[in-house]
């Protein structure tokens, strides 16, 4: 018997209505953006997983990924989004802070994606918690 797995849609804007590069990130994130691309389930995944939290405040999946995984870089980007003059990311952290933020966002989409094949529900807050902490 074929198993159907119901993908719900985000509540106003759907993840995969977003460019996957763009806005404050400006593709510093190659490991984690490749990783996205080699199978488009990763980022069904992500959407699983995180159905319930919008995606109309962002103008990529990357600037998505890393505000919603590291939420005090929220303001920067919308203050990006605002006023062109404002830095991109790759201006305000350095190579070291660039590599655990890959790292974490890294570990977000294995783990949605191991949820997601598993048809295991965790919620978006319960992974992200998990991740920071081992991060720590």
């Amino acid at each position: 018997m074929m198993s159907m797995r119901c993908v719900p849609r985000m509540t106003v804007r759907q993840l995969l209505d977003l460019d996957l590069i763009g806005g404050i990130t400006k593709s510093i994130f190659p490991e984690v953006e490749a990783y996205l691309e080699v199978d488009h389930d990763h980022l069904k995944a992500l959407q699983w997983i995180a159905r319930s939290k919008s995606a109309d405040r962002y103008q990529s999946v990357m600037d998505w990924l890393f505000c919603e995984t590291y939420r005090q870089w929220r303001g920067a980007c919308q203050r990006f989004y605002e006023d062109d003059d404002e830095p991109t990311l790759k201006d305000l952290i350095t190579e070291p802070e660039r590599k655990r933020y890959a790292w974490g966002m890294l570990q977000m989409i294995k783990r949605a994606y191991e949820a997601f094949s598993e048809e295991r529900w965790i919620s978006w807050g319960h992974l992200r918690e998990q991740v920071l902490e081992e991060a720590a």
